[in-house]
C-alpha cells in the first residue's frame, strides 16, 4: 500500500510539473502551408490522374442528345459561327447576363461545339466514313439530330416503362405498409 502511494505521488508531482512547463512555455501553433484548390479543380486533377493510369475511363453519357437542354445548346452550337450571338440574344437569359458572362457563355459554347464535332467526326470515322472538310459541319448536323430522335424514343420508352414498374412496386409497398 505505501508503495502505490509513493509511486501515486510520482505521478501526481510529474502532472503537476508538466503543467507547470507546458503553462509557462506554451507550444505554439505550427503554420503550416495550406493550399487551397476549388473542388472543381481538386476533382478534375483525381480524374486526370485516374485517366493518365488507366484506371478511369471516362464513357460517354447515355441519352445526352434527348435532354430538352442539350437541345437548346445543340442549336445554338450547330449555327455558323457568325450566327450564335445573334441565337443566344434569343435567350431571355442573355439580356439579364453581365458582359463578362457572356463571354465565358461564347467560350462554353465554342467548347461545347468543339467537344459535339469531335465526338460526332469520331463515330464517322469509327464507321469508317470518309469525309471532306465541306460535309463535315452537314455530318456533324445531321448525326446529332438522327443521335436526338433515337435518344427521345428511347427516353420515352423508358419513362413509359418505368412508370408502370413503379405503380406495381408502389402497389406492393401499399399493401406491405398499410396497417389491418
Amino acid at each position: 500500500m505505501k508503495l502505490f502511494l509513493f509511486y501515486g505521488r510520482i505521478v501526481a508531482v510529474s502532472l503537476v510539473l508538466t503543467v507547470v512547463v507546458v503553462a509557462q512555455n506554451p507550444i505554439p501553433p505550427t503554420k503550416h502551408p495550406v493550399e487551397e484548390v476549388s473542388p472543381d479543380k481538386a476533382e478534375k486533377s483525381w480524374r486526370k490522374k485516374m485517366a493518365e493510369e488507366g484506371r478511369f475511363k471516362k464513357s460517354e453519357p447515355l441519352l445526352m442528345a434527348g435532354d430538352p437542354r442539350f437541345q437548346k445548346m445543340l442549336l445554338v452550337a450547330l449555327a455558323p459561327p457568325n450566327q450564335i450571338e445573334q441565337k443566344l440574344k434569343l435567350w431571355p437569359a442573355w439580356s439579364e447576363m453581365s458582359e463578362e458572362r457572356r463571354e465565358r457563355m461564347t467560350r462554353e459554347i465554342e467548347n461545347f461545339r468543339n467537344r459535339i464535332n469531335k465526338v460526332a467526326l469520331k463515330k464517322a470515322d469509327e464507321a469508317g466514313i470518309m469525309l471532306t472538310e465541306a460535309q463535315k459541319p452537314e455530318f456533324v448536323r445531321r448525326y446529332w439530330e438522327q443521335r436526338s430522335k433515337v435518344e427521345l424514343a428511347v427516353r420515352q420508352e423508358v419513362e413509359g416503362r418505368l412508370k408502370t414498374a413503379m405503380g406495381q412496386e408502389m402497389a406492393t409497398l401499399k399493401q406491405q405498409f398499410t396497417k389491418p
